[in-house]
Parts: structure tokens; C-alpha cells; sequence
């Protein structure tokens, strides 16, 4: 218990400026209403919903690399693996620390919450908080395994862009393979929800995986591999949701 406060101090040592511009705008976002088309108009200060919303995502973003990164997954040689640290403790420690401020502190930093106390009004029942738990935590997941495979920031965005213009690509290229329609019900509502649940699995699986391969293993190209199989799953499973269910 010692080691993992000892690594929590460690990891927040390196983000608190972020955790500061991430707290000051969430409370922003928080006490604001949810920004939409019909407020903007061409006074600055009706764009300050949105850009405190923007400020909140990459602080989010940015944080969770940095927790990441502090220790290098992507080397056999890191620090870290000399020391009796093991990758069970380092893992659970860091996600430890970003559970609980990207999904426990962060479900009371969304859109507009803070507008809408008590508590029973932000979420109106345990179906929408449990949504809300799950969507946080998958964000925290996927976020956390592209960043163990690679060593900083830049890498990342290199790599998350790459993550979505293929996934671009693929949906483009899926799209004029597949069949237009399968015509079997046309519900667009459940298609919608099967995507949603089937893509979360796929990607929490996915996330997962990367996760274990690059403290337990180390070997790189494996989850870069598991991520390129995951783009591909997600696509295929979002295409074919819509072509059996509308």
C-alpha cells in the first residue's frame, strides 16, 4: 500500500499544473449551460462555454499521457523494471489514480451539472450514472493504452490521428464493399444501441490487452498490431449494426 501511495504522489507531482487548468475549467463547464448553436453569436463571450470544453479535453488528454508515460512501457530496460516494482502494482496504481480523477471526480465536472442539483437531477437514475461510469472508464482505458505505446505527447497524437483517419478509411472503404441495406426492420435506435455496446466491448477488450502486453510483456508490435485489429473490429461491428438493423 506504501508503494502505490509512493507511485499516486509521484505521477501527480508531474500533473498538478495540468490537474489545475483541468479543474478551473471543468468547474467553468460545470456551472455553465451546455453550449449549442443558437448561443453563438458573435460575442466572445458566448464561445467561452465551448473553448473551457476544449481546454477540459486535451488537460484530460494530456493528463492521463503524462500519468502514462512518467514511466516508460515501451523499453525492457526501463527504470522501473530494475526496481521491485512489479507491472501489476505500477498498472493498478496509475489507473487507480486516473479512476478517480477522470471518473469519479470527473462525473461532477460535466456540462452543466453543477445547474442541475441535487444529485437525482444530474443523473435521473442508475441507468444514466452507470453510462456515464462505463463511458468515463472505457475514455480512461483506450486513452491509457495508446499512450503505453509510445514514448511522449507527440507520439500520441500521432498515433490517436492515425487510430481515426484509419478508422476514416476503413468505414469509407467498408461502406462501398458492403451492401447498401440488409432491410430488416429499419431500426435505427437499435442499431445505434448494439454499435454503442458492441464497439465499447471491442474497444475496452482491445485497450485491455495493449494494457497487459505493455507492462507484462513489452513487446511493442503486438499491440500495435491488437490496435490495428480493433480499428477494423470497431468499423465492421458500427457497419454492420446499421446494415441488419435499419
Amino acid at each position: 500500500m506504501n508503494l502505490t501511495w509512493h507511485i499516486i504522489k509521484k505521477d501527480l507531482h508531474c500533473i498538478v499544473w495540468t490537474l489545475v487548468f483541468w479543474l478551473v475549467s471543468g468547474i467553468y463547464v460545470a456551472t455553465h449551460p451546455v453550449w449549442s448553436i443558437r448561443n453563438i453569436s458573435e460575442s466572445t463571450f458566448t464561445y467561452l462555454p465551448l473553448v473551457a470544453t476544449l481546454v477540459h479535453a486535451v488537460m484530460i488528454v494530456a493528463a492521463i499521457v503524462a500519468v502514462i508515460q512518467a514511466d516508460d512501457t515501451t523499453s525492457p530496460t526501463s527504470f522501473w523494471r530494475s526496481r521491485p516494482i512489479s507491472p501489476a502494482r505500477l498498472a493498478g496504481s496509475k489507473l487507480l489514480l486516473l479512476g478517480i480523477l477522470f471518473v469519479g471526480i470527473q462525473l461532477w465536472l460535466q456540462p452543466g451539472v453543477w445547474r442541475q442539483f441535487p444529485f437525482p437531477r444530474v443523473y435521473p437514475s442508475f441507468e444514466a450514472l452507470g453510462w456515464a461510469v462505463l463511458t468515463l472508464s472505457l475514455a480512461v482505458l483506450v486513452i491509457s493504452a495508446l499512450a503505453a505505446c509510445v514514448k511522449d505527447l507527440g507520439q500520441f497524437c500521432l498515433l490517436g490521428g492515425g487510430c481515426i483517419l484509419a478508422c476514416a478509411l476503413m468505414s469509407m472503404a467498408t461502406e462501398a464493399i458492403l451492401p447498401k441495406n440488409l432491410n430488416l426492420g429499419g431500426n435505427y435506435a437499435r442499431a445505434f444501441q448494439s454499435a454503442t455496446i458492441t464497439i465499447g466491448l471491442v474497444c475496452g477488450a482491445v485497450a485491455s490487452a495493449v494494457l497487459y502486453n505493455q507492462y507484462f510483456r513489452h513487446r511493442r508490435w503486438v499491440s500495435l498490431v491488437l490496435i490495428a485489429v480493433g480499428c477494423l473490429a470497431a468499423v465492421l461491428v458500427n457497419r454492420l449494426s446499421f446494415l441488419i438493423f435499419t
